[in-house]
């Protein structure tokens, strides 16, 4: 993991004005699932008419203490921001319940700056998931898979300027704010399109479009190029890939970059096995690295697949150097 902070706290405007500033603040949620007891991650995003600052911004369910994402943020007029994920705990049943976002907030129009302490949305309403019932699966290596999926392997010049962006925010060594970059910039730019036929990753990345075997194919690739290891994990309907973490050690430290770069205590979901811990990348069922993939619940510290009788993986892809 990088020594340094994935990104810099803005300074925070000099606030002189008593009288209120105009000012249209919205926020944006997105979620894949919040479930009773295990809670789930939410993503911000802010959107404001005029030059705004946030702090203290935190999310207030009617069932559970607040959660605060961690910073301050600087938002220019018209513009908006994500602000980053929170892990929002569960209630201890499934239903219908409610939650606000708070934040203090300074506004800024015609160099006057007004404080709106603790300002908040209104209350809205979110579905809590509740957990099904858990059966055994087995998990297995799929050879004939892996054999499909290698050649369309691929790099291209397109792909290798990305590359060079997230190495330059991100500098030094293959490391996991690169990954969360490329991450972030697929899920981001590539549209989920039920699509029957397979791609190379250079055209899936020309294209910007595909299913879930389309995007665990250009996730693998980046990571390859980065300089890491993907493995792809098939459940009956849905594919998604992951990067190789390492041993225990090695893995806690990714999962502390991880939530330094999204901006909070979420949660990593991975499989292990004799080589160690693979975080799990799933572009169209998760809004992070390490986020829950699809035909899977939380459970104890990690997750459950639901629905199945067998966890499919392939061979190990990488490049030598």
């Amino acid at each position: 993991m990088p020594s340094y902070l994935p990104r810099e706290v803005p300074p925070e405007p000099e606030v002189n004005s008593r009288v209120p500033i105009l000012i249209s603040l919205k926020f944006e949620i997105t979620t894949y699932g919040i479930f009773e007891k295990y809670g789930g991650v939410i993503g911000i995003k802010a959107i404001s008419d005029t030059n705004t600052f946030l702090k203290n911004v935190k999310v207030i369910a009617n069932y559970t203490k607040q959660a605060e994402l961690q910073g301050a943020w600087s938002i220019k007029a018209s513009g908006s921001l994500d602000l980053g994920l929170l892990h929002i705990t569960g209630p201890e049943r499934s239903g219908i319940y409610s939650f606000k976002i708070c934040a203090d907030t300074i506004a800024t129009r015609n160099n006057l700056s007004y404080l709106f302490e603790n300002l908040c949305t209104n209350p809205v309403n979110i579905y809590v998931l509740e957990l099904p019932n858990l059966t055994n699966y087995s998990i297995i290596f799929d050879p004939l898979i892996s054999g499909q999926i290698r050649p369309y392997l691929d790099f291209s010049e397109g792909m290798g300027e990305l590359i060079k962006n997230a190495t330059s925010a991100f500098p030094g060594d293959y490391n996991i704010y690169q990954v969360a970059y490329i991450f972030d910039w697929v899920r981001k730019n590539v549209n989920y399109t039920r699509t029957y036929y397979w791609m190379n990753a250079s055209e899936i990345f020309s294209k910007k479009y595909g299913d879930c075997k389309h995007f665990s194919i250009l996730l693998s690739s980046f990571i390859m190029e980065l300089g890491g290891a993907a493995r792809i994990f098939m459940t009956k309907e849905h594919m998604f890939t992951s990067f190789y973490a390492g041993n225990r050690s090695s893995f806690e430290q990714i999962v502390e970059g991880i939530r330094k770069y999204y901006g909070d205590l979420v949660p990593v979901y991975y499989v292990e096995d004799k080589y160690g811990f693979w975080i799990i990348l799933d572009g169209t069922c998760s809004n992070y690295v390490g986020g829950l993939p699809c035909d899977a619940v939380p459970y104890e510290d990690n997750l459950w697949f639901v629905n199945l009788e067998n966890l499919k993986y392939t061979e190990i892809f990488w490049r030598s150097r």
